[in-house]
């Protein structure tokens, strides 16, 4: 007697196309929430130094010794905040390049941000063939059986799939 595996590989839970992409963004923006790193990808935690982010103006003279301690302490507190910005932004981009097909992840190298990268995924993969991908999605839909080879919940679980895509 021989018992089939029907767990997952690493390989099926990357991005290859469009087909997998909505799965794919939800369980990247988990992967992201859990390493504390999804701020840095969507946006609501930029880069230290852009134009949002930059100090106020001192409003004491140029030559004082209070403005000078006070110069200091920005720039070094700047540049802290950079590296520790550097290092979440290095992190989440190495969990998009792992979370997708090797491939994608070649099209994915040049980016020098993570939030860069996840654009460009988002930009290819959100409204791709919509038509087509919809009236394919529809027909595996209507022709989804369970045969009962399958544990139950994995038919559940590829119908709301196939819902989700639509």
């Amino acid at each position: 007697m021989t018992i089939s595996s029907t767990t997952k590989t690493a390989d099926d839970e990357k991005l290859n196309g469009p087909d997998d992409y909505q799965i794919w963004r939800v369980r990247l923006k988990q992967n992201l929430m859990k390493f504390k790193v999804w701020g840095v990808v969507s946006g609501t935690d930029p880069k230290p130094g852009s134009a949002a982010q930059s100090p106020p103006a001192t409003t004491t003279s140029p030559g004082s010794d209070q403005a000078t301690e006070t110069d200091a302490l920005i720039s070094a507190s700047n540049a802290t905040a950079l590296q520790e910005w550097n290092v979440r932004n290095e992190r989440a981009l190495g969990l998009i390049l792992e979370s997708v097909s090797n491939a994608i992840a070649l099209e994915l190298d040049s980016h020098e941000t993570a939030k860069d990268a996840f654009d460009a995924v988002v930009k290819k993969y959100e409204k791709t063939n919509i038509g087509s991908t919809a009236f394919s999605t529809l027909l595996e839909l209507i022709d989804l059986r369970w045969t009962g080879a399958t544990p139950f919940s994995d038919h559940i679980s590829d119908f709301y799939t196939l819902n989700a895509r639509l």
